[in-house]
Parts: structure tokens; sequence; C-alpha cells
């Protein structure tokens, strides 16, 4: 036997067939019991070895980031103190150059001197100035006669060597003016034959090869956080000036998939999936000129965590398991034989018996329940009597009290042409709570369609509350949304039997036909412009009466003549046939555009009984309600 056919006769197995259907009932509420147990044991154990693996991977990645903060910080105090030292060496090239002067004036005038005491020095060029600072003398000579110092905003910072013999200025990196390489490093000292100038150049990718760029290439290059992870070194304009993958070097936090997270504070943890990685958990440091960001891949950070969780996965299935069988025999053997025969009875009883006793007494539990179950039967008989009644007078009186507040003259207003406006509404055998309403507002007809929840004289009551405040603060013509923001207030003062609305309302300004609207929370109505019916999908806000405080927004639609709104309560939409199939939105739409008509009472007319045919004779479950409007 296959075990599919096992479980299926072990969960079916029985003496009769109505006990049949009670022990399978147990047995499987007891496996969903025993497998929901287990399922939160295992979540619980789940969660508990998730939080102790992210502690220790944040503890871990603590340490690693304070590790290269110092690594970083050693690696930027010994690029300071290299960058001072080379600023020196450029300096005292350039003093140099100012004593050989002093001492061999005539070198000035020598361009091989100049050119090979250049190549000696590793620079790539010198220039010497007069009192006015116009270069009189250097290498390459293509500036001597035609620059002078006090004239140019980049080397008027120079000037000042000319009568201060103690100044020294270093310059750059900046881009010179020659172009022919893309920086320059600058020094420049006073002579010391006579006023003047004496600078020198050096090509800054020389002065740049040992910075700290390069520092934090050697500092991150292959550095791993864990077996896989990875470190990156940003610079303040957010640059990868160092990473484990040196591939990765010069894109921005949006390239490497890290700029979800803010950085707002000055060290934080965040997860991510950085390019070229898999998810992690990733840690940052921020400093002055850089921040440091290392990933922890999640799969590192799980994997004894799920070593462990697939060990408490088989001891908690055995253990569910003998539970699951303990109980399972138990239920058997004390229980289920006595629930089949209470069983058997209120079998009798609910088919209509009322006059059958149930007689089991094995146990005193047993006994207790036999004869509470006769008491309710007994007072259920009474009680049936009684609701019936009281139930057909609330259904009449909630339809009496529907009914009478709908306005039901057409035309209502004879003398008005720029409109046509007609309504119905076909109640169901239970009160169901739709309403519709419309008035003027001087020049503009005002209107509204709505469903209240639940059913009986509640939902009367409610409609009738819902519909009074609707007209009274549109009869004040102010902004639509706020009123309905008002309305919605109102209905949810004491409205402890936690009951809604949803509704359509709108304004039509009938002189210029421009149409203004509140959809909340209902079905979305059909217009028809152009001879063709199409929704109005906008939505305002959320039904009314459920949660106060909500903000509402109007929509608005120019209407063109002869133009016609079609809104309707979701009694028509969802009305069922015997195959249990509804009306639909389709259907409804097709047959609007099949029918050339614009005649609001033969549109409605054609509605009911199209849905009427639909239903092949079935009761509706709930109002249909229509409002047909037609700008002139």
């Amino acid at each position: 036997m296959e075990w599919r056919t096992y479980f299926k006769n072990y969960f079916t197995r029985a003496t009769g067939a109505d006990g049949e259907t009670i022990r399978a009932a147990f047995r499987k509420k007891l496996l969903l019991l025993v497998v929901c147990a287990f399922a939160v044991s295992f979540t619980i154990a789940y969660y508990m070895q998730t939080r102790q693996a992210d502690e220790r991977a944040r503890s871990f990645l603590a340490g690693q980031m304070e590790f290269l903060c110092d690594r970083v910080k050693v690696s930027r105090n010994n690029n300071e103190q290299l960058k001072i030292t080379l600023n020196d060496d450029l300096v005292s090239k350039a003093k140099s150059f100012a004593l050989m002067l002093k001492l061999q004036p005539d070198i000035a005038a020598n361009q091989e001197i100049l050119q090979e005491s250049c190549a000696d020095y590793n620079l790539t060029g010198v220039r010497i100035t007069d009192a006015t600072g116009e270069i009189v003398a250097g290498y390459p000579e293509h500036y001597v006669g035609q620059f002078n110092y006090g004239k140019h905003r980049e080397t008027l910072k120079y000037m000042p060597l000319i009568k201060n013999q103690n100044l020294i200025i270093v310059d750059g990196p900046r881009l010179s003016s020659d172009l022919r390489a893309d920086y320059y490093m600058y020094a420049g000292v006073a002579r010391l034959d006579q006023p003047g100038i004496i600078q020198v150049a050096m090509e800054a990718r020389d002065y740049n090869k040992s910075m700290d760029v390069t520092s934090y290439q050697n500092l991150a290059a292959d550095y791993t956080v864990g077996d896989t992870g990875a470190v990156y070194i940003l610079d303040k304009t957010g640059t990868v000036v160092g990473a484990t993958d040196s591939r990765q070097l010069g894109l921005n936090l949006e390239q490497l998939h890290l700029n979800g997270e803010k950085y707002e504070q000055l060290n934080g943890f965040f997860k991510a999936t950085p390019k070229g990685g898999t998810p992690s958990l990733c840690a940052y440091d921020k400093h002055e000129n850089y921040m440091i960001v290392a990933a922890y891949p999640e799969s590192e950070i799980y994997t004894k965590r799920n070593s462990l969780l697939a060990w408490n996965g088989v001891l908690y299935f055995l253990l569910f398991l003998a539970v699951y069988a303990l109980v399972s025999l138990l239920l058997e053997t004390a229980v289920v034989k006595n629930i089949f025969n209470v069983n058997k009875s209120l079998s009798e009883i609910t088919e209509g018996n009322l006059d059958e006793k149930v007689n089991v007494r094995e146990y005193q539990e047993f006994g207790m329940l036999s004869n509470g179950i006769n008491s309710t039967v007994d007072a259920l008989k009474k009680a049936i009597a009684e609701a019936a009644a009281r139930l057909d007078r609330e259904l009449e009186m909630g339809r009496i009290i529907q009914s009478s507040s709908l306005p039901n003259k057409f035309p209502p207003w004879p003398d008005i042409k720029a409109f046509d406006i007609f309504a119905d509404m076909q109640m169901a055998t239970q009160v169901g709570g739709d309403f519709y309403d419309f008035f003027l507002i001087g020049d503009k007809l005002g209107f509204a369609i709505g469903d209240v929840s639940g059913h009986g004289v509640p939902a009367a009551l409610y409609e009738m509350t819902a519909r009074t405040h609707i007209k009274n603060l549109m009869l004040e013509d102010g902004d639509l949304g706020a009123e309905f923001a008002q309305i919605n207030n109102l209905l949810c003062d004491n409205n402890e039997a936690m009951m809604f609305v949803t509704v359509f309302a709108g304004v039509l300004d009938y002189k210029t036909g421009l149409l203004t609207c509140i959809n909340a929370g209902h079905n979305k109505p059909l217009l028809k412009q152009d001879g063709k019916y199409d929704w109005l999908r906008e939505r305002s806000g959320l039904l009314m009466g459920s949660m106060d405080h909500v903000k509402y927004k109007p929509f608005t639609r120019q209407l063109k003549h002869g133009d016609v709104l079609y809104i309707y309560t979701d009694g028509i939409t969802e009305a069922n046939n015997k195959a249990e199939e509804m009306f639909g939105n389709d259907r409804l739409q097709n047959l609007l555009n099949s029918d050339t008509t614009d005649d609001v009472t033969v549109i409605t007319e054609s509605v009911k009984k199209a849905v009427q045919d639909f239903s092949e004779g079935l009761e509706p479950a709930d109002d249909q309600t229509m409002l047909v409007i037609k700008w002139n």
C-alpha cells in the first residue's frame, strides 16, 4: 500500500458513516496542532540562533572595523610624515638653485646647465624672475620674457618672496598652464643674489606615488572579512580608494550597491548585497577624510546556525511525532467514541428533530454534556419561534425606513432642462443599507450613492445618518474634500458597532458641465463620453466611518453635451446566477456600450432587466441600486 493511501485511510477510518468525519477531524486538528507547535518551536529556535549569529557577526565586524581604523590611522600618519618629507625635499631643491645662482650668476643664462641641474634634481623645470616678477631665466625657456608672476592669479602668491627671503611657498598639485602633464608640484624661494623669485616644478605623479591613495590600496588589497567578505575604503567624495578587489577602485557607493544606507551616524550596521558579492551584514565607520565599509557574507554568518537548526529540526520532529501518537491514542479510546455517540444524536437534532435526546453517560463530563445539550435544545425550540417573529418585524421595519427616506419623484425638477436624472433601488430580502440622494446647490446638482455594511435596522439607521451628514455638508457648497473629511469624522464618532459605508458623491455644475467627484471606497462608476462608457478609476480616500482624520481628494471631469454618468452599488455586479457566477464589471460595461439610448430611465430599466434575467429568478442577496445622470 502506498503511503498516500495509508494516510488517507488513517484520517478517515471509523465504525460508522457519521463517526468517520468526527474521527478524521480530530486527527487532522491534532496533526495541525502538532505541526503548529513544531513550527513555533522551530521558529523560536531559528530566531534565537539567528539573533546569536547576528550578535556574533556584529561583534566580529566591530573588531574588524577597529583593527582597520587603527591601520588606516597609522598609514595616514606615515603618509603625512612622508608628505612633509617630500615637500621639504622639493623646497631644498629650490634653495639649492638659489645658492647656485648666488655663487654662479652666469648659470641663469646657460640653458644646458639649467637642463642638467633639473635632470639631476628630478625636476621638470625652474623659473627665475627679477624684482618685478618678470621671468628673466629658466628651463624650459619659453616663459622667459613672456610671463610676470604679479599679473596672474595662480602665481600672485609668490610675489611676497621678492621682499621676504625667509618666506617659503609650496604649491600644488595643480594643473599646469603648459599642459605637458596633468598636475605639477611647485616650490618657491627668494633669490639670494638679488631681489627675485626662484620656482622649481615637479610632476605630481611622482609626488602622488607615495601619498595616501596608494597606501589605502595596499592596506585593503586582498584583505577579507571572514573567508570571503570584503572591505572598502572611501575618500571624502565617496570614491573607493582601497578595496579587497582592486577592480572596484574608483567606484562610488551607488555603483557598489551600498547606497541604500544614509550613513547618518558616525558608525553603524546595515544589510546590503555589494556588487559582485552575496547578501551581507555591513558595518561602516566614518572619519573626517575617509570612511571604511566592511561586508560580512550572511552565508558565513549563518553557517553554524544552519547546522544547529538541522539537528534541532530532527529532534523536534521525533518529539512531536511521539506526542501526536500518544494524544491520538488517548482521543481514540476516551473521547472519539463518545463524541461519535453524541454527534449521532446531534445529527438528528440539526436535521430538525428537536425531540431527540442525548444519552451518553460513560464519563461524568459526557453526562453533563448530554444534560446541557438537552436543555439547550428545549430552550432553542422556544427561542426559534420568538426570533422568527422578531426578525420578520425587524426586516419589515428596515425596509420601510430605507424606502421611505429616498427621493422617488422623477423628474425631480421639471423646469430644469440642463440635466436628466433617474434612480432605482431593488431591495434584498434582508435590508442591505444602500441609499442614494440628490439635491440642488444653487446652480449645481449634488448627488450621492452609498452602501452601508451589514443588514437590518442597524444598517438602515446608519444609512440615514450617513445620508443626512452628506446632504447637510454638501449643501454648504465648500471644498468637497474637506466636507467629506468632516463627514467621515462625524460617522466615526460613537460608532461602537464598527459600521462603515462606501460612497460615491459629486457636484455637477449644470451650467458649465464641470463634474467634481469623491470616491470613498465605492465601486468605480461608468462615464459615457464620445459614445463609449469607460470607468472612472480615481480613488479619493478610504471608505467612510472606518477611521477618523482621513483626507479625501476630489477629482474632476469636464462633461460634454449628452454625456451620461452611471453609478451603482455592488448588488448589481455581484448578482449571482444558479451556476454561482457573478454578473461582473465586464458584463455591465458591455451591456451599457451595446445600448445606444441616452434616456436615463431606459438605461436603468435595461440594466435592471439584464440583472434579473442573469439571476435566473434567484432572490438578490444585496440591495441593487443605480443612479444615472445625463448632462444636456
